[in-house]
């Protein structure tokens, strides 16, 4: 019998291909060979988590479904919501066209003083023209609130289904990864990678055409799970931040900092968040300790969960800045 499932393949380290690694996670059977399990090992040269073996690259497309959520269309009309919401949004994340007037802004400051713009929606500040790559696109929820916000945007994403949907929202969207033919070097002021970078084989070459794509001054934006989260350790493969196999990379704030300064990235940054949501999840999909479980289900123990880990510097997510000078 095979060491691996069929449809499976081991790999080198995706970070900086070392061969040595150790076994440091167990997840669930893999599903038609219950006589493997997915496994995520720790690189011996680099420190780097990754899932190993992983599906064949061909393989991968069927466990990301026509269903598989991030690829689901939402109602018209929810791009940057009311009133209010829309005056947060267009003052933080807006173009100077549709920023607000002085009392609008002020009105605005004085709300994200107590409460962060990102709670009412996720967004980036206006860089340069305003043009924007979104990797890993999905249905394009936020490339429809940025383009309200006056941005140029433009969405990749491998799923046609996906792609289909931004387009029929109007907006721009390519089928495909990273390098693509119909994207020029320089021709963005920003690059977002949103829950997208640990999904790919190969994570560096993503990275490096991102940068390429950026014009001077021009920002890299990601987000990734935190594979050295509180979350992890407590509810395995519950936890959104491991999502075997779909995951093939697990970052923590150590690699994922070392990853883009060694591809030559400058002016990185990387730091911590936490959701709430995130915690809510896990537990209500975790089956051991059903008292705990129920009560992480309260959305105030989750807050207060995901706040304690943050403060511990065990938060779920990471997120990291590069700007191109």
């Amino acid at each position: 019998m095979s060491d691996i499932p069929a449809g499976f393949e081991r790999v080198p380290c995706p970070g900086c291909g070392g061969e040595r690694h150790t076994l440091t996670y167990t997840g669930a059977p893999i599903p038609g060979a219950p006589d493997f399990h997915f496994q995520i090992v720790r690189c011996e040269d680099c420190g780097l988590h990754f899932t190993n073996p992983r599906p064949l690259i061909c393989e991968l497309g069927k466990y990301y479904p026509d269903d598989y959520p991030p690829y689901r269309g939402e109602e018209e009309g929810k791009a940057i919501g009311g009133w209010f919401r829309s005056l947060i949004l267009r003052d933080a994340f807006g173009s100077p066209a549709l920023r607000p007037s002085t009392l609008g802004h002020l009105a605005a400051r004085a709300v994200t003083t107590f409460r962060r713009a990102q709670w009412f929606g996720f967004g980036v500040e206006w860089r340069g023209r305003g043009q924007l790559l979104d990797f890993g696109c999905g249905a394009g929820k936020f490339l429809r609130r940025m383009h309200a916000l006056g941005w140029d945007v433009t969405g990749i994403d491998f799923s046609q289904t996906a792609v289909d949907v931004v387009r029929a929202s109007g907006l721009r969207a390519l089928q495909g990864t990273l390098p693509h033919p119909q994207l020029r070097p320089g021709s963005f002021d920003v690059v977002t990678m949103r829950q997208a970078l640990e999904h790919v084989p190969d994570p560096r070459l993503i990275l490096r055409s991102a940068w390429d794509l950026l014009d001077h001054n021009g920002m890299l934006f990601i987000q990734v799970p935190n594979h050295a989260s509180w979350e992890v350790r407590r509810f395995g493969d519950a936890s959104l931040c491991v999502d075997l196999p779909r995951h093939l990379n697990h970052f923590t704030p150590a690699t994922l900092e070392a990853m883009l300064k060694r591809e030559g990235m400058q002016k990185v940054a990387v730091w911590q968040d936490s959701h709430a949501s995130w915690v809510r999840k896990a537990a209500a999909r975790a089956t051991g300790s059903p008292r705990e479980s129920r009560l992480l289900r309260s959305s105030t123990a989750c807050r207060v969960a995901a706040a304690l880990a943050l403060l511990a510097r065990q938060g779920n997510e990471l997120v990291a800045t590069a700007v191109k000078t």
